[in-house]
């Protein structure tokens, strides 16, 4: 587990979630008029809704990421394939701003990145070249 080549579909567990305005109410028994703005327009069932958390966002179709990943201890109903968690929640989680840079961008109030997430190398940046190498264990 944790060997994959390009093209392996792998299962990650991520805080937050992408679905409907109408589904999320549903899900989460919360009255749709909660999403409503202050009018009498009603919203749209199908709008978009993404939950996140802390400021961060789930990851969306097409990024490209860096991702430190740990095996998951328990499963999900129906899945069994292994799944695998973001290590230290969306710590482990670096997006890629130029090639070979990738970067933890600040906490932000939606999941539409811009360069502000990444003033002066957001909250962490790794390079490639950093991650070149061996990671041996200290046995001393």
């Amino acid at each position: 587990m944790g060997n994959f080549e390009k093209g392996d579909i792998i299962y990650i567990l991520e805080d937050g979630g992408r679905t409907t305005v109408g589904e999320y109410a549903e899900q989460c028994n919360i009255e749709t008029k909660a999403f409503e703005p202050l009018s009498d327009n009603p919203i749209d069932l199908d709008t978009p809704f993404v939950q996140g958390m802390d400021g961060y966002f789930p990851m969306q179709e097409g990024e490209k990421l860096l991702l430190f990943l740990n095996p998951a201890d328990w499963n999900s109903e129906g899945v069994t394939e292994p799944l695998f968690f973001i290590s230290s929640g969306y710590d482990g989680k670096l997006h890629e701003t130029k090639d070979g840079v990738y970067v933890k961008p600040f906490p932000g109030d939606n999941d539409k990145y811009n360069e502000e997430s990444y003033k002066d190398g957001g909250a962490l940046t790794i390079k490639d070249k950093d991650l070149v190498g061996e990671v041996s264990k200290d046995k001393s």
